[in-house]
């Protein structure tokens, strides 16, 4: 085991000392540990496909600054289980926005179709959808989805009374609504 080590610190300072190729040694030694944490975290192939390249880019440029407390594999596992967290709320905040957008404003029909993209195409065609909205609707869907803000917030923030916040939201919902309609058709979901 002391040996690992050894050769993981000889590794670390080829590094630093600008031998670059060194960490093509590392990733080969770590990816497979690194991948089966982030299976059992992430519980999904494509996330921990995606995450396990983050961790070795983020790896790669934090390299520098690893000290030697710990070893370079409880270092690594950190890094991954800090990065997993970090998926799962990301993946949980983009859930939580498509359940609220779908919240009595869209039928099981339009469900369905907005469904079938994926999260990044949702996500990207709401925004799309979110700038062609009048801009107080816009702002006012975005404080209170987007940025998860009270009602009180949004008021305390524009200054606008509580009963005309509540409007908004219902019409900019409906708004944006029409507007997916029109992008998911555009798009080839019918």
């Amino acid at each position: 085991m002391k040996m690992k080590m050894k050769n993981d610190l000889i590794d670390f300072q080829k590094f630093i000392d600008g031998d670059k190729s060194v960490f093509e040694k590392i990733i080969n030694k770590y990816k497979p540990y690194v991948y089966t944490i982030c299976i059992s975290i992430l519980k999904n192939k494509e996330d921990s496909e995606e995450v396990l390249q983050d961790i070795f880019v983020k790896i790669y440029f934090s390299l520098n600054k690893f000290k030697g407390k710990s070893s370079l594999k409880t270092w690594i596992y950190k890094i991954t289980y800090n990065s997993c967290l970090e998926r799962l709320k990301k993946n949980k905040k983009r859930l939580e926005i498509d359940s609220k957008l779908n919240e009595g404003y869209i039928n099981e029909e339009d469900s369905i179709s907005f469904n079938l993209f994926d999260i990044d195409e949702r996500i990207r065609i709401l925004r799309e959808s979110l700038t062609e909205l009048k801009p107080v609707e816009s702002m006012v869907l975005t404080f209170f989805y987007l940025e998860e803000l009270s009602i009180k917030e949004i008021v305390e923030i524009t200054s606008i009374v509580n009963p005309t916040i509540k409007t908004i939201l219902h019409r900019g919902r409906k708004n944006l609504l029409k507007k997916f309609k029109l992008k998911s058709k555009k798009n080839g979901v019918q």
